[in-house]
């Protein structure tokens, strides 16, 4: 991991406003310590290990159980992006105040993740508040 500085300085680069930058590193580092990147030190990102687990045999004997809507897709995995998950757990209670500032940045922060981990043709331009 970079300093603070350097690591502000990269948010700049990426996207992020000037004056947001240092709020956007804490929130950055913040969501790596709760997808636990942080579980080797605080100086380096660490992917966790994901560890195969083979299926238990099914009682009638078969590989995959059979869709109960009669489709041929399986339901979409429950497991999200470390990313994706620690900014969820950011969402405030729907019954709490959230001024629009707060859903900016919430939103800036989104894009920013959604462009680190998605593939694209990399055109984002930002999110941009119209009253």
């Amino acid at each position: 991991m970079p300093p603070a500085a350097a690591l502000s300085r990269d948010m700049v680069t990426l996207g992020v406003s000037e004056k947001q930058k240092d709020r956007a590193r804490l929130v950055f580092e913040r969501s790596a310590e709760q997808a636990g990147f942080f579980e080797q030190g605080n100086q380096r990102l660490v992917m966790q290990g994901v560890g195969y687990q083979p299926e238990a045999p099914r009682e009638n004997g078969s590989e995959k159980p059979e869709p109960e809507n009669g489709g041929g897709h399986e339901p979409p995995s429950s497991e999200l992006h470390p990313f994706i998950q620690g900014l969820i757990h950011t969402l405030p209670e729907p019954e709490d105040d959230w001024p629009v500032a707060g859903r900016v940045k919430w939103l800036q922060t989104a894009a920013n993740i959604f462009d680190l981990i998605y593939k694209g043709d990399g055109s984002y331009h930002g999110i941009v508040l119209i009253r």
